[in-house]
């Protein structure tokens, strides 16, 4: 991989692309960041009025994203406890998904088993006020990290055609309920 990119260097990884960039690259959100404090939105800087910092995760297994939300936690401390004078915020995980599942019906639980997990860190962190899973009928599948798709497409509809709740579907509302 080479020598580390300097962290005063703005570069455009995202977090979530291959490799181990958090310790090496402050990312398009901190260029985003180092930019907009230096605007002015009222009484304060352009960054501390923003409540919220979204996320995205697509993943084989919940270990992988709760690996990531820990990233997120350690990288965006200052501002996820409102440390040095910075507005608290929270993260949202605004699309997640198991990739490699294949039939929404779930007939090995793995996707359930993902869910729970997930949603079980999620409803425990401090730092995560919101979530949505990415619900689509047979999406395209793509490469993540070095791993080939086995599959075409991945199953992670939560709704049918008929506008019915899925195997999943219906998990993921229960797991939602009273959070």
């Amino acid at each position: 991989m080479g020598e580390p990119a300097p962290v005063t260097e703005c570069r455009k990884f995202s977090p979530q692309e291959p490799g181990d960039y958090m310790p090496y690259c402050p990312g398009w959100l901190k260029c985003f960041k180092e930019s907009v404090m230096r605007l002015s939105c009222g009484e304060t800087n352009c960054w501390d009025v923003i409540d919220i910092l979204p996320i995205h995760s697509y993943a084989y297994t919940a270990h992988d994203v709760i690996g990531k939300l820990l990233a997120w936690e350690a990288v965006w401390a200052e501002d996820l406890i409102g440390a040095n004078g910075r507005s608290k915020k929270t993260l949202w995980l605004t699309e997640f998904s198991r990739v490699g599942a294949v039939d929404s019906s779930d007939p090995d639980g793995k996707t359930r088993a993902f869910m729970h997990d997930v949603m079980e860190y999620m409803t425990a962190s401090p730092y995560v006020s919101g979530w949505s899973w990415f619900s689509e009928v047979n999406m395209s599948s793509f490469v993540l990290g070095d791993r080939e798709p086995e599959t075409a497409t991945w199953a992670t509809d939560l709704i049918d055609k008929e506008g019915k709740a899925t195997v999943i579907g219906s998990y993921y509302a229960e797991l939602c309920k009273g959070k």
